[in-house]
C-alpha cells in the first residue's frame, strides 16, 4: 500500500493477511447497486466446484424477476429488460457439490440499492 499526506510525501508498506478456517463452498451476497456506475452493478452467486445450480429471485409479490441454472450468469437488476425498483428481493438457491449426495436449498434476501 502506498499513501500520501502532502504533495510529494509518500510512504509504502506491505501487509500480509492470513485466512484461517474453511472457506464456504458457496457465498450469496446480501445486496448490490445496479445504477450504471460500473461498481457492484451485477449480482453473482459465488462458489466453487458446484455441480448442480438453480437460482431464482422473487419480488415482494412472489413473481420471478431473475432465474438461472448457470452459476456464471449475473443478475443485472432488471426484470423483462426494465430496471427493478430499489428494495428487498427474496431468493431461493438450490445447489449440489460433487461430494453431496443430496442438494442444498438456501433462502434469503437481496437488497437492491440505486
Amino acid at each position: 500500500m502506498t499513501v500520501s499526506n502532502a504533495p510529494n510525501c509518500f510512504a509504502t508498506d506491505t501487509v500480509t493477511v492470513f485466512v484461517s478456517g474453511e472457506c464456504p463452498e458457496i457465498y450469496v451476497p446480501t445486496g448490490f447497486s445496479p445504477n450504471g456506475d460500473n461498481n457492484n452493478d451485477l449480482f453473482y452467486v459465488l462458489g466453487r466446484e458446484v455441480k448442480e445450480f438453480h437460482f431464482t429471485v422473487y419480488n415482494r409479490w412472489g413473481q420471478i424477476v431473475f432465474e438461472t441454472n448457470d452459476q456464471t450468469a449475473a443478475w443485472d437488476g432488471t426484470q423483462n429488460g426494465k430496471p427493478v425498483q430499489s428494495g428487498v428481493y427474496a431468493y431461493k438457491l438450490t445447489y449440489k457439490l460433487p461430494t453431496d449426495k443430496e442438494g442444498v436449498i438456501l433462502h434469503g434476501n437481496i437488497t437492491v440499492l440505486k
